[in-house]
């Protein structure tokens, strides 16, 4: 077998062979888990203390990540709330601790409702994303995956949900992956937004076990054949 011919089969399988592995979860909204605090039930994992580089970029006021329990709440007690209250901006960020693998994508769904005053037409915005430290102490890097979100105006919570989302390239495979949620502009002075069960997980491309085999196969057959042109 020549070297073309190796690598052209080698091609085939690499592009048909890929499989997914198993979702993993990285943030978890529901009991009894409540993995990375996806529910909001502690002041844990999402920021909500002193002012950070990231908090800054983001333009997150300082210690401004509030817990509420005015609403029924889609799951446990509290749920956060994004606005913006005269020159207080609130918001949601979190280092979720899980490192991008090449090949990830993701399913990202949560919970939203009008705490008080949104209005037809308000929205909000939600980013996957990394940092140029790989922790709060940078500024946003690359986007892996958004969205703008038209805020919900009834105290009922409504899901939003996206599935196989992000595609990590190997320029960021490595790099740590920040989740926020923010106001956009269009959200006045008083208007705020309830935010709860965020759930986050991601699905890793990896070679299925047939065409790792197959792979082994090929390069077998390639070193043989090389070894008796040699001899």
């Amino acid at each position: 077998m020549n070297k073309s011919r190796l690598l052209g089969a080698l091609a085939v399988v690499s592009t048909f062979g890929a499989g997914f592995c198993e979702a993993q979860v990285i943030i978890d909204g529901t009991a009894p888990d409540y993995v990375n605090n996806g529910s909001f039930e502690t002041t844990a994992d999402w920021w909500g203390g002193g002012a950070t580089t990231l908090s800054s970029d983001l333009g997150f006021d300082n210690r401004y990540l509030q817990r509420n329990n005015n609403l029924p709440n889609k799951d446990g007690n509290n749920y956060a709330v994004i606005g913006l209250d005269g020159s207080t901006n609130r918001g949601a960020y979190q280092d979720t601790g899980y490192d991008l693998v090449e090949g990830d994508t993701f399913d990202l769904s949560f919970w939203q409702a009008n705490h008080f005053g949104i209005e037809s037409g308000d929205e909000f915005s939600w980013q996957l994303f990394t940092t140029t430290t790989n922790d709060d102490n940078g500024t946003v890097a690359t986007i892996v995956a958004s969205g703008q979100v038209l805020a919900n105006t009834t105290s009922s919570f409504l899901e939003e949900s996206y599935t196989g989302i992000g595609s990590v390239g190997s320029d960021i495979a490595g790099d740590r992956l920040f989740i926020a949620f923010s106001r956009s502009d269009n959200m006045e002075a008083s208007d705020f937004l309830g935010l709860d069960q965020v759930n986050l997980s991601v699905s890793s491309a990896i070679p299925e076990p047939a065409s790792a085999v197959l792979i082994s196969g090929f390069l077998a057959l390639g070193f043989v054949g090389m070894r008796r042109r040699r001899s």
